[in-house]
């Protein structure tokens, strides 16, 4: 039983997620990278160090052009990251040398390290809160592209209590009742616009094919005058990271890790010789 990741291939040679999401409605380059050995000939390797149980799988994966062996790097994880958030690539992760494989549970042995890029934004809206959310729901963002205002997506994580009853307050002085976009965008019906005055900045896992940003994640408003930023960039721009988050102290910590590229795929494992990788899995 091989364990692995599914990912969507660019055409910029780097894996994106939103491509493996859209592979069932529209062609794809798939990609399996086998980076584990559970079982071989009915032996459980689960409790063998990662280095020997990839040595086996080096040794017994198939030559395939839609299955890939997943390299790793011995030492070194604050180098490799870096190269990890040049490349545009989600993280990384970090595994001990000497751990073993741990089935249906989680373990401190393995980190997955994520790359984080940034942008600043404006907010152009917020939604009505729902459940047990306060004041509001998500702030609707916006940057400046060609003297116009562009939606580039909500964020509703990264607020503690108090940052959403003071946020709402200053938006509520805001208000106005146009929208600030050429074209509707989503949750329109549900949304209180404001003057696009305000401007936040966030953090997000990548830019998707529409121009919008993937798991954004809140972390707060830029003072005056720190000036504004909040432009959308070129296409050649959007695959490079716009901040750095390199998380040192995690990453020294498993120094002596055996690590591997985290591609942002479909976790799925392999059993038996014979098997072709076509789709993922709805």
């Amino acid at each position: 039983m091989i364990d692995g990741e599914l990912v969507a291939i660019g055409k910029d040679g780097v894996s994106h997620f939103q491509l493996l999401q859209n592979a069932l409605r529209h062609e794809a380059k798939l990609l399996y990278c086998a980076f584990d050995l559970l079982f071989q000939n009915a032996a459980d390797l689960r409790k063998q160090p990662p280095l020997e149980r990839k040595e086996r799988l080096k040794a017994i994966l198939p030559r395939h052009r839609l299955i890939a062996f997943s390299r790793h790097r011995k030492a070194n994880g604050t180098k490799f990251f870096a190269e990890a958030e040049r490349k545009g690539l989600e993280g990384i992760m970090a595994k001990r040398a000497d751990s073993a494989y741990t089935s249906g549970s989680r373990t401190a042995d393995w980190l997955k390290i994520k790359t984080a890029q940034r942008q600043e934004v404006v907010i152009a809206g917020f939604t009505v809160p729902r459940r047990t959310r306060p004041f509001f729901g998500a702030l609707v963002l916006a940057v400046r592209e060609d003297d116009a205002w562009r939606y580039i997506g909500h964020v509703g994580t990264g607020f503690s209590h108090k940052v959403r009853e003071e946020l709402h307050a200053k938006l509520m002085k805001l208000t106005t009742p146009k929208s600030p976009f050429p074209a509707k965008v989503k949750d329109e019906a549900a949304t209180t616009w404001v003057r696009p005055s305000l401007v936040a900045e966030v953090k997000f896992a990548e830019w998707t094919s529409k121009g919008e940003l993937r798991q954004p994640v809140y972390l707060g408003l830029r003072q005056a005058g720190e000036g504004c930023r909040a432009r959308a960039r070129t296409s050649a721009q959007i695959a490079l990271p716009f901040g750095r988050n390199r998380q040192t102290e995690r990453i020294n910590a498993f120094a002596s890790s055996a690590v591997n590229s985290l591609r942002g795929g479909a976790r799925c494992r392999l059993q038996g010789r014979g098997f072709p990788v076509a789709r993922p899995r709805a």
